[in-house]
């Protein structure tokens, strides 16, 4: 049985780090191609992932391989390098389909567990950042009474990122709005045309 994979959009953020930990284990931390370490300094020799097939919806993890920004650019008029991408993708595929049962299961549980920690990391980031500017501490005021939600967006994004090396602003985006609906503690209003975050009136 074959596992399902969602083929409609490009790699995200979240997909990133579903299947790093999972491509590093199967292929190592190096460069599918030219087989060397990466460089955060250098953006030629930084980590990027590679489309075996070149087609950037097909986000499946036997599609995917690690390697340099420079040579993922270089395969794409480097008919060897391409060559060895198919190469590759038909064993990823033969050893997909030869996982077992429970191989299969623990592969999915992992996917699951790392987009939850992901969500929750992020949420608790939105939420924080929204208390410690709205709230009052220690018997003082709050540092502001209305936050500019574009600006808010960015920070919270900033700060996830810098902790996680990774953010997502949709998936942010849609933790402001669910912390601030009927149930949460604060809401978003409009203030000189622009969409803004303050705590909820009625607290």
């Amino acid at each position: 049985m074959k596992m399902v994979y969602d083929m409609t959009k490009r790699l995200t953020m979240t997909q990133k780090s579903r299947w790093l930990s999972y491509l590093i284990k199967r292929d190592g931390n190096c460069c599918f191609y030219c087989e060397q370490r990466f460089l955060k300094s250098d953006q030629r020799w930084q980590r990027v992932f590679d489309h075996l097939n070149n087609k950037v919806e097909d986000n499946r993890p036997e599609n995917l391989v690690l390697s340099h920004w420079r040579c993922n650019e270089q395969k794409k008029n480097d008919t060897d390098m391409q060559i060895r991408a198919y190469e590759k993708l038909e064993n990823n595929e033969h050893l997909a389909e030869s996982l077992g049962v429970e191989e299969r299961k623990n592969l999915t549980n992992t996917e699951t567990n790392m987009e939850i920690d992901t969500n929750t990391e992020f949420s608790k980031a939105a939420e924080e950042y929204l208390i410690e500017h709205l709230f009052p501490h220690n018997g003082k005021p709050a540092l502001e009474t209305i936050l500019d939600y574009k600006e808010t967006l960015d920070s919270i994004t900033l700060r996830c990122y810098r902790k996680n090396n990774h953010a997502s602003q949709n998936t942010i985006r849609r933790i402001l709005d669910m912390l601030c609906s009927l149930e949460g503690n604060f809401e978003i209003v409009k203030s000189e045309g622009r969409r803004k975050i303050r705590l909820r009136k009625e607290n």
